[in-house]
């Protein structure tokens, strides 16, 4: 349910940001003039304020959200991987059951991160496409300061989705902690890790 949210809202934001980008660009075609570019300015900060605001609404929620995922997803791992160096791979409930349980969290986390990844590339990428293929020799001397303010307001204001300055969410979320699960499953299987050592590598690594 968290998670349909959460698509749901990265989803329509993204989906403004889209259509805000293919007015822009068709709007820079016909005329390029500087009240266009400052008025979609205003436009673009205003997506960029709002999906702020928005991971900073649901900062508890989707802290909390994040947080349970990725400890499903250690714990479950960890144990699938303690069974199969413990006792092989014998295909039981339990063994069948974690790794289940550590697919569809990692399933969840994914849409999570890669929905708020997608709504960000939207608001930014295309629009300062848009303003770098603008040739600045072919407009007026307004123009082109309005398009440097735009593409200050990119850099200064990047569109990311922050849960109140503790992460970014985003597929580098996901990534780091998909790689740090990989290897500490893989020494798991090796030396067998003690689980004080595992514990506070989590811990230090998620600070």
């Amino acid at each position: 349910m968290n998670c349909a949210l959460w698509y749901i809202n990265c989803r329509a934001i993204g989906n403004a940001s889209k259509s805000v980008a293919d007015s822009f660009e068709k709007d820079v075609k016909q005329f390029c003039g500087s009240y266009i570019v400052k008025h979609y300015r205003k436009l673009w900060l205003s997506l960029s304020e709002i999906l702020q605001k928005l991971g900073n609404a649901y900062a508890r929620t989707y802290s909390t959200y994040s947080l349970f995922m990725i400890t499903n997803i250690t714990i479950a791992i960890y144990g699938f991987t303690s069974e199969i160096v413990d006792h092989g791979f014998r295909f039981t409930f339990k063994e069948m059951g974690l790794l289940v349980d550590a697919g569809y969290c990692m399933v969840l986390l994914y849409i999570f991160c890669d929905c708020s990844h997608n709504a960000s590339i939207n608001i930014a990428s295309r629009v300062q496409t848009t303003l770098l293929n603008i040739e600045l020799s072919s407009v007026d001397l307004y123009t082109a300061k309005e398009v440097e303010l735009f593409l200050i307001a990119i850099q200064m204001n990047p569109p990311k989705v922050h849960l109140q300055g503790y992460t970014v969410v985003s597929r580098e979320l996901f990534t780091s902690r998909f790689l740090l699960e990989g290897f500490f499953a893989s020494k798991s299987s090796e030396d067998e890790v003690p689980h004080s050592l595992y514990a506070c590598a989590h811990f230090s690594s998620s600070s």
